[in-house]
C-alpha cells in the first residue's frame, strides 16, 4: 500500500501485475499533486520577486560605484533640499549657492471667516533665516532647576531625541508639549537619557531638569531630529535677518532669494475704512459691492484671503455671500467684490458706514489677492554659511529651498556605506577563505564565484571551512527556502 501513516510510500511496482493501490489512495495522490501545483504559483511569484530585488540591489551597487569614481576629483557637488526645514548631512562648509524662502501671510483663528468670526490677516516686513548643525539645543548646560522652551513651528520632523551627560542618578527630566492644544507632561528619570519625544503638531517643547544636587549638572546637552542619539556636537547656530519694510512695506505673499536679495511680491493687500470709492452691481440677492483696483491686473486664483468673508465667486449670476477678486478681458486693473449677508437690503453708503464702523472697532475688513504679474524689489544680498557635515536651515516666513555645496568626501562615505549595506542584503563578500567580518549561523557569504551559507558563527579573522562552519549553496536554493518560509 503506498499510503502509510498518512504519508506516501513507494510500493514495489512489478510489470504485468496489478498495482498495490486502490482508487481512494490514487485520488489522494492526485489531490496532493493538485495542491502542490496550487502552492507553487505563489512560491514561484516570491522567487521571481526576490530575484528582481537582488538584481536591483546589484544595479544599485554598480551605480554607487560609478558615482564614487566620478566624485574622486571633484571639489564640491551642488545639491538642493527643500521643506519647512532644509536639512543635509554632507555640507562642504561653504556658503549656500541659493536660498529662497516663501513669504506667507498668516490668518488667525479657524473656520470660515465672517462678521461673527473675524480672522485678522498679518503680513511680514522681515525674514529670519536660522542655520544650525545637527544639535538644535542653544541653551547650554543645566546646572539647577532650569526651564527652556524650544519652538517647533517650522520643523518638518515631529520626532526629536534629547541627550546629555551627568553624574546624577536622582534628577528628573520634565518634557511638556501641547499637541492639538492638549497639554502633555512627561517625566523621565535622568538615568533614562537619551529620550525620544514625538510631539505631533505642538508649536513648542519645554524641557526642564529638577533634583540636581549641589555640584551636579547636565552637560553636553543635545537635541536632534529623529529617534536615535548620535555623538555630541556643540550648538553652532547662526541667524540672518533681512528687512524690507523700507523698500516694499509689509508683504502678504511672495518669495525672497536671500542670496541675491531679489524680493518677489506675489500678493496685493487692502484694509478698508469706508472712504474707498465703492460701487455696486446686481440686484436683489445677487447684489454686491465692487471696488476697482487701478493699474495692475489681479490673477484668477483662489490664493486670496479676507478677514470677514469666505473665499467664493461673487458675480451677478450667483448669490453666494463672500469675497472675490479678479480681472476681466483687457482691463488694466482688477476688481474686489464682496457680498455681505444682507446685501439685498443695503445701499452703498450703508456698506461704507459698516466698513468704517469695523475699522473704528479695531477689526477692519482686510483682503489679499494674487497679482497676475508679481512686483520685484532688489534688496541687499546675504551670504549664508554652512557647516561641514550636518546642517538645518529654516525661515521664519514659510518653506525654504536651498542649493548647497556638498563635500565629496562625505558623499563618497555615504555611498560606500550604502554599498556595504546593499552587499550585506545579498551576502557578505570575501576575497579569500578568511572572514573579514563576523557572521552568524544562517548568513550568506560569497568567496570568489562561490556562495556559502554559514552553519555556525564565524568570527572576524577565522578560517572559512566547508563542512566545518559553512556549506555550499546556490542562489536558487536560498530563494526557494525564502519563498517557502
Amino acid at each position: 500500500m503506498p499510503i502509510v501513516s498518512g504519508q506516501y510510500q513507494s510500493p514495489a511496482w512489478v510489470n504485468d501485475q496489478t498495482p498495490a493501490i486502490d482508487a481512494s489512495e490514487l485520488n489522494d495522490l492526485c489531490g496532493t499533486v493538485e495542491d502542490l501545483d496550487a502552492e507553487m504559483g505563489p512560491a514561484q511569484d516570491a522567487i521571481t520577486a526576490l530575484q528582481q530585488d537582488m538584481s536591483n540591489a546589484q544595479d544599485d551597487i554598480a551605480d554607487a560605484q560609478t558615482d564614487i569614481a566620478t566624485l574622486q576629483n571633484t571639489s564640491y557637488i551642488e545639491k538642493t533640499v527643500s521643506g519647512s526645514i532644509a536639512s543635509f548631512s554632507d555640507g562642504a562648509a561653504l556658503p549656500v549657492k541659493d536660498l529662497t524662502a516663501q513669504i506667507v501671510a498668516t490668518q488667525s483663528g479657524s473656520g470660515d471667516p465672517s462678521p461673527s468670526n473675524i480672522r485678522p490677516i498679518t503680513g511680514l516686513s522681515e525674514m529670519t533665516v536660522t542655520r544650525t548643525g545637527k544639535n538644535l539645543w542653544s541653551f547650554g548646560d543645566f546646572t539647577g532647576y532650569d526651564v527652556h522652551r524650544v519652538y517647533t513651528t517650522n520643523w518638518s520632523s515631529k520626532t526629536v531625541t534629547f541627550s546629555g551627560v551627568t553624574t546624577s542618578t536622582d534628577a528628573t527630566v520634565i518634557v511638556t508639549y501641547v499637541p492639538n492644544l492638549s497639554i502633555v507632561r512627561r517625566e523621565f528619570p535622568i538615568t533614562m537619557l537619551p529620550i525620544t519625544v514625538d510631539f505631533g503638531n505642538s508649536p513648542y517643547i519645554t524641557f526642564s531638569v529638577t533634583g540636581l544636587a549641589d555640584g551636579e549638572s547636565l552637560t553636553n546637552v543635545q537635541l536632534e531630529f529623529g529617534s536615535t542619539a548620535t555623538d555630541y556636537e556643540p550648538y553652532a547656530g547662526e541667524t540672518y535677518t533681512v528687512n524690507w519694510q523700507t523698500e516694499a512695506g509689509t508683504v502678504y505673499g511672495g518669495t525672497l532669494d536671500v542670496t541675491t536679495g531679489l524680493l518677489t511680491v506675489t500678493h496685493g493687500y487692502m484694509s478698508f475704512d469706508g472712504t474707498e470709492n465703492w460701487g455696486s452691481r446686481g440686484s436683489g440677492n445677487s447684489h454686491f459691492f465692487r471696488l476697482t483696483i487701478e493699474n495692475q491686473r489681479i490673477a484668477t486664483s483662489s490664493s486670496r484671503l479676507c478677514s470677514h468673508y469666505r473665499n467664493v465667486t461673487v458675480t451677478t449670476s450667483d448669490t453666494a455671500v463672500g469675497y472675490y477678486a479678479y480681472s476681466t478681458g483687457s482691463a488694466t486693473g482688477g476688481y474686489v467684490q464682496i457680498r455681505p449677508e444682507n446685501a439685498a437690503d443695503m445701499t452703498t453708503e450703508e456698506w461704507k458706514e459698516w466698513l468704517a464702523a469695523q475699522a473704528s472697532a479695531g477689526t477692519p475688513v482686510q483682503v489679499t489677492w494674487m497679482w497676475e504679474t508679481p512686483v520685484t524689489y532688489q534688496l541687499t544680498a546675504t551670504e549664508v554659511a554652512t557647516l561641514l557635515g550636518s546642517n538645518a536651515l529654516a525661515a521664519s516666513t514659510g518653506d525654504i529651498a536651498v542649493t548647497y555645496r556638498a563635500d565629496p568626501s562625505l558623499v563618497i562615505a555615504a555611498l560606500e556605506s550604502r554599498i556595504n549595506a546593499t552587499q550585506n542584503i545579498i551576502a557578505g563578500v570575501e576575497t579569500s577563505m578568511v572572514a573579514t567580518k563576523n557572521y552568524s549561523s544562517g548568513d550568506l557569504l560569497i568567496v570568489g564565484d562561490a556562495l556559502y551559507k554559514a552553519t555556525a558563527a564565524i568570527a572576524n579573522g577565522a578560517n572559512i571551512t566547508v563542512g566545518t562552519n559553512v556549506a555550499a549553496t546556490t542562489v536558487a536554493e536560498q530563494l526557494l527556502l525564502l519563498a517557502n518560509a
